[in-house]
């Protein structure tokens, strides 16, 4: 009795033991179902067995099966697709703080510093050096361009640094700021001394005599456009000349000079032929340490501005019928507007006969040369000019400055 009753416990334990296994056996395949290890097993004619398993097939010495799926291609499994594109939160879950996560490859690069530098700046500079100072121009590789400069494009900082001269009178005025203004003064009465013509583009307020000179000679025809075209060929014809005796000078600096000793052999000139006969003659009287600027204006208008050592900067403008001498920021062709300019830094006051330090006289006939040109112009050419200003004065209202700051009339000219 006692050996039937161990031996029943014994077989009770084995079956217990057995029905253990097997229920771990099931959870562990379980697991496997659940975690995708492998596909059910396969039977002879290719249908998955209920419950079976490649731990199972494993215990019994089966090789895994392939189901019917395909053999992988040589070379393994391909990889998994990359996500391409910004995450985006799922359903109506909110984004996780701080925003959602860059995309791939990292956030956007941040501009470059030289993107955030000025134009006039990141524009390569071209600095022409001689005995009496230095020009800075801006590099044009074009195939039109004289010299491989032109002027730089943009506004010239710090123009508008400034104090107003609204309301101040002049004894308020800086030692530096006086002596700048007695300065710019000089140059536009010297321009306009030897300008007898005077201006072919703002004539309209010009005395009569001044504008019968504007005449065809021999004619009663008016025709500024027409001078203005003699300057222009009288430069080409004395840069031609002095080309082949001044060779190591750049060509856009060369033609500066001869269109400021045209102009003033011509008598005459719109704007810009003005403003560069004003800049040569400032380069001949301007202390070293200052500065001269001859500047475009989006209105159409070129005229210079210049600062000796510690004063402001200032309009040197002989253009309009009553010019002022005041500081940029109050000229009725504001800073905003400046839109080009070229920069020359005195280091020596060049002699008067050297304007920008080059020697426009020697050898040089220029009321020869202007004939030569007034020959070379058709006088069937349009005798006006596009178009003709009626600039009085350079400030919206010139009673609001001082009178010492009134840098001649109308009837100054020649």
């Amino acid at each position: 009795m006692g050996k039937c009753c161990g031996a029943s416990r014994g077989r009770k334990r084995a079956d217990r033991a057995r029905e253990r296994q097997r229920e771990l056996d099931a959870m562990s395949d379980d697991l496997d179902q659940i975690m995708g290890s492998a596909p059910a097993r396969v039977q002879a004619d290719n249908s998955p067995a209920r419950g079976d398993t490649p731990r199972r097939q494993a215990r019994r010495g089966a090789p895994p099966p392939t189901g019917n799926l395909p053999p992988p291609p040589t070379g393994g499994l391909p990889p998994p697709p990359l996500l391409t594109g910004p995450l985006r939160p799922i359903g109506n879950l909110p984004p996780p703080p701080g925003g959602l996560p860059p995309p791939l490859g990292g956030p956007p690069a941040r501009p470059k510093a030289s993107d955030l530098i000025p134009t006039w700046k990141r524009a390569e500079q071209v600095r022409i050096a001689g005995r009496y100072g230095e020009m800075v121009f801006e590099r044009d590789d074009g195939p039109d361009a004289i010299g491989g400069v032109k002027m730089h494009q943009g506004r010239l900082p710090g123009i508008k640094d400034g104090e107003s001269a609204r309301g101040k009178a002049f004894d308020d005025f800086s030692a530096e700021d006086k002596a700048m203004i007695v300065k710019a003064q000089e140059a536009i009465a010297s321009v306009r001394a030897d300008l007898p013509r005077g201006a072919f583009n703002n004539y309209a307020g010009l005395p009569a005599e001044v504008q019968e000179r504007q005449n065809i000679p021999g004619t009663d025809r008016h025709a500024p456009g027409w001078w203005n075209n003699v300057v222009d060929e009288a430069t080409k014809i004395g840069a031609r000349q002095l080309a082949g005796r001044l060779p190591d000078v750049n060509a856009h600096q060369l033609q500066l000079a001869c269109l400021a000793r045209a102009t003033k052999a011509v008598g005459g000139g719109v704007c810009s032929k003005m403003a560069t006969m004003t800049s040569a003659v400032l380069s001949t009287t301007m202390p070293p340490g200052s500065e001269i600027a001859q500047v475009f204006h989006g209105y159409d208008h070129e005229f210079v501005i210049a600062r000796a050592p510690g004063s402001d900067w200032f309009v040197v403008d002989p253009w309009p019928e009553m010019p002022l001498t005041i500081p940029v920021r109050d000229c009725d062709f504001h800073a905003d507007g400046m839109s080009k300019f070229i920069v020359m830094n005195v280091t020596e006051t060049a002699p008067p006969e050297l304007p920008f330090g080059i020697d426009v006289e020697t050898g040089m006939d220029w009321p020869a040369i202007v004939e030569e040109a007034k020959r070379r112009v058709p006088r069937d050419q349009p005798l006006q000019l596009a178009h003709n200003f009626r600039q009085a004065t350079n400030v919206k209202n010139p009673t609001q400055f001082a009178p010492e700051l009134r840098a001649g009339g109308s009837d100054n000219w020649g």
